[in-house]
């Protein structure tokens, strides 16, 4: 695995198996057709896109003018490509996560 792979014995929240960062400053990064395009993206596909914290859905939302940073899930690499061809100077990273087997699932009898 490499360095933007993560093993895990579960995805996260079951499913998503990306999580997208946005830097700290990507308010100043994206414009505001940028910032629309990107959570009407996200909202219409709510089966396979998940937001999270509260502060970047205020910011998407424009009830903050500020985005402090965040990360949302998406929950197949598909969806990676329309997102960084949205926004692709506020992303600061993206996580794979991978499930892997470690034995700790195997049933243990007493």
């Amino acid at each position: 695995m490499d360095s933007k792979t993560v093993g895990c014995s579960r995805l996260p929240h079951g499913k998503y198996q990306y999580q997208i960062h946005l830097k700290k400053d990507a308010h100043l990064l994206v414009d505001d057709t940028q910032k629309k395009n990107l959570w009407q993206f996200l909202e219409r596909n709510v089966d396979n896109c998940l937001v999270t914290q509260w502060a970047l859905i205020d910011w998407f939302e424009d009830k903050c003018p500020y985005c402090f940073g965040g990360y949302f899930y998406v929950t197949q690499e598909q969806f990676i490509t329309p997102i960084y061809m949205m926004a692709q100077e506020a992303i600061d990273k993206v996580i794979r996560y991978r499930k892997v087997k470690n034995g700790s699932d195997k049933k243990v009898t007493r």
